[in-house]
């Protein structure tokens, strides 16, 4: 795996991870988390409105709206979960559990995938990490 991984960094720049360990059932998890989300009426999302990057959880509308040449209406969640996340009662109801179990399932991938390129460079395993 090493080899691949080193070999499509090398040629091509870039590489798709598949059967990564991630669940199916928990992205979908996920995806529909996110989704009540957003359906949720307005009144529920306006406590996690802001435009303060400072923020772990932040969600926004538009936010090039002034810098972009056209339009395109799209509301964003963002909720940062590295290095420290939010606390459980910051993250939306919608969104508690399923993302932090999602969280560490990716970040476990993530912690892989820099092992597998510092091993390609030849370095130690957790050089990157």
């Amino acid at each position: 795996m090493v080899a691949e991984v080193r070999a499509a960094a090398e040629t091509v720049g870039f590489f798709q991870v598949v059967n990564h360990g991630v669940v199916g059932e928990l992205m979908e998890e996920m995806l529909a988390a996110v989704r009540r989300f957003h359906e949720e009426p307005l009144e529920a999302k306006v406590p996690y409105y802001t435009r303060d990057v400072a923020s772990k959880v932040r969600f926004s509308s538009n936010f090039d709206l002034f810098r972009s040449p056209a339009a395109n209406w799209r509301d964003t969640l963002v909720i940062e979960m590295w290095p420290e996340p939010p606390s459980p009662e910051e993250i939306p109801p919608p969104c508690r559990g399923v993302l932090e179990e999602y969280a560490a399932a990716v970040r476990r991938l993530g912690e892989r995938l820099l092992e597998l390129l510092s091993e390609g460079l030849g370095l130690p395993a957790g050089y990157l990490g």
